[in-house]
């Protein structure tokens, strides 16, 4: 089970109108999320930043899930199809 910690609220405070989001590759129990751990996380986190009018950014970064590239594009393909909006930075 993925768990995430939302600052959206406090960036739409700030004026802010993106964020960025880091998903690393294991969870807390260190098991590898699966795609459809990280589609879930995406789409829950579009869901609340369209309520508050902050743009979610996922990071490609070391030891996070989007270093390998065949995920990125797995991950990609199945938020599309779940009318999602993937960004990557």
């Amino acid at each position: 089970m993925v768990k995430e910690r939302y600052n959206e609220h406090r960036l739409g405070e700030c004026g802010s109108d993106v964020h960025n989001v880091q998903l690393f590759t294991h969870d807390c129990s260190d098991k590898v999320l699966s795609d459809d751990e990280i589609v879930d996380v995406y789409m829950r986190t579009y869901e609340l930043s369209d309520k508050i009018s902050v743009r979610p950014c996922f990071e490609n970064h070391n030891n996070m899930w989007s270093e390998h590239p065949g995920r990125v594009e797995k991950v990609a393909e199945k938020v599309r199809a779940r009318g999602g909006n993937h960004s990557l930075t």
